[in-house]
């Protein structure tokens, strides 16, 4: 193990001087432990110098490291490395748990960057998810979670208008929609019809949770049902492949 003062950096060729490849340059010094936790890495002049990479380049790997917990950016002091072990969740999706549920008993905040409460009319899918004639009224009710205040998921829920209107107040909604259709609907819910779709990153997604256009992620399509086998929402989560993974214990 090379000691940090010791650690030289090999100048990236320009052929290869994209964000990707710088990226994955760094997290490999950094998951081999050449930068330790808790190291200030150079500021970003001297490092993007050292790789032979413009700035831009080093910036878009940089924020890549952040979002995906590797490195953590102080403002006005400096970058420092977070561990070899970024920020992940794996669940089982036996139990229906909300992600806020789902985040907080790992030990990490909650949080709700952005929310956007909408009217919509149901077309034909969400129609036939939701029980409803096509065009009744709906709302929509978009977010982006946060876990430790790093990008989570982005989800996008849907509601009859009849739950939910679309003049509901954002800030009455809080972290959690379980908790939100129970205490202030009274509609328990008891079960989900869940499907996991593998998609790639568009345009959009990109913006919310800061990974690149085209990486892998999972998407949840959730229809959640009252005890008494109501529909009462459907979701549509979006996860990045680095935060998130699901799985199924089986047996026999």
């Amino acid at each position: 193990l090379m000691t940090e003062s010791a650690l030289k950096l090999e100048p990236i060729q320009v052929s290869q001087a994209l964000p990707e490849q710088a990226f994955e340059y760094l997290r490999a010094i950094i998951v081999e432990g050449g930068y330790l936790p808790g190291h200030k890495l150079p500021i970003e002049p001297e490092l993007a110098r050292s790789l032979n990479i413009s700035r831009s380049t080093l910036r878009a790997a940089l924020n890549r490291l952040e979002v995906e917990g590797f490195i953590a950016r102080k403002r006005g002091v400096g970058t420092f490395v977070i561990g070899p072990t970024p920020f992940h969740v794996d669940a089982g999706i036996e139990k229906l748990h909300s992600d806020t549920e789902i985040i907080t008993s790992r030990g990490h905040r909650v949080g709700t960057a952005e929310i956007h409460i909408a009217a919509a009319l149901a077309d034909s899918e969400v129609a036939a998810k939701l029980r409803l004639a096509e065009g009744e009224p709906v709302t929509i009710v978009d977010r982006l979670r946060t876990a430790d205040d790093r990008p989570f998921c982005w989800d996008s829920n849907i509601f009859p208008a009849k739950y939910l209107p679309a003049s509901t107040k954002p800030e009455t909604l809080g972290l959690s929609l379980f908790k939100y259709t129970t205490e202030k609907l009274g509609l328990h819910i008891g079960h989900a019809v869940t499907y996991l779709v593998p998609v790639l990153c568009d345009e959009l997604l990109s913006q919310k949770v800061k990974v690149p256009v085209g990486s892998p992620m999972l998407q949840r399509v959730q229809v959640h049902h009252t005890r008494e086998n109501d529909a009462v929402w459907l979701s549509r989560i979006w996860y990045p492949e680095h935060v998130a993974s699901w799985h199924v214990v089986r047996t026999r």
